[in-house]
């Protein structure tokens, strides 16, 4: 899943990645203009928070731009594939009288996947999703937490991170957030 925020005409977009191994460690951000898909940016997985993230200045937010995070890797044969996530960066609503706010806290995992949460804010159309904490809990699942070896911990966190990209990932591909 990933993440973005527009301000200033800067798009800042967190990509979050799986624990890859030792497949490749490059990912691409691209936009659809009117002769396909450009390449906008490259970025690196970090090794710890398996996220790419990019920074694209002088961003035209006067427009809504379909987006997607490339990733390549070999399939099950060996040979190279390609991976999509796509999503749009929405024009700034500067037009707009009123701002619509999502608002979330206290993200359990009671209630997973939280389909009828999605579908009843998407019905609000907002414009902006803030998460204000408690997004994972320790709990999350019952497995219990683990906190070393590092490798071992930053995997059960990441478990718990992806189950909310997982609930989420539909308004996040589309709506900013913080």
């Amino acid at each position: 899943f990933a993440m973005h925020t527009l301000s200033r005409k800067t798009l800042k977009l967190t990509a979050q990645m799986a624990p890859v191994g030792n497949a490749p460690k490059n990912v691409a951000l691209e936009i659809q203009g009117p002769s396909g898909w450009k390449r906008l940016a490259q970025a690196q997985i970090d090794p710890h928070a398996r996220t790419a993230t990019f920074k694209i200045e002088n961003w035209d937010n006067t427009k809504d731009t379909p987006y997607r995070v490339v990733y390549t890797m070999p399939d099950s044969t060996g040979k190279l594939r390609e991976y999509h996530s796509e999503g749009t960066v929405r024009r700034n609503p500067v037009d707009k009288e009123e701002i619509v706010v999502a608002a979330f806290t206290g993200n359990n995992d009671l209630g997973f996947p939280h389909a009828d949460v999605v579908r009843n804010v998407s019905h609000f159309k907002p414009d902006l999703l803030a998460f204000t904490g408690d997004n994972i809990y320790e709990r999350v699942g019952e497995y219990g937490t683990e906190r070393e070896p590092l490798e071992a911990a930053i995997l059960d966190y990441l478990r718990k991170w992806y189950l909310f990209g997982w609930e989420y990932r539909d308004l996040l591909k589309e709506i900013p957030a913080i």
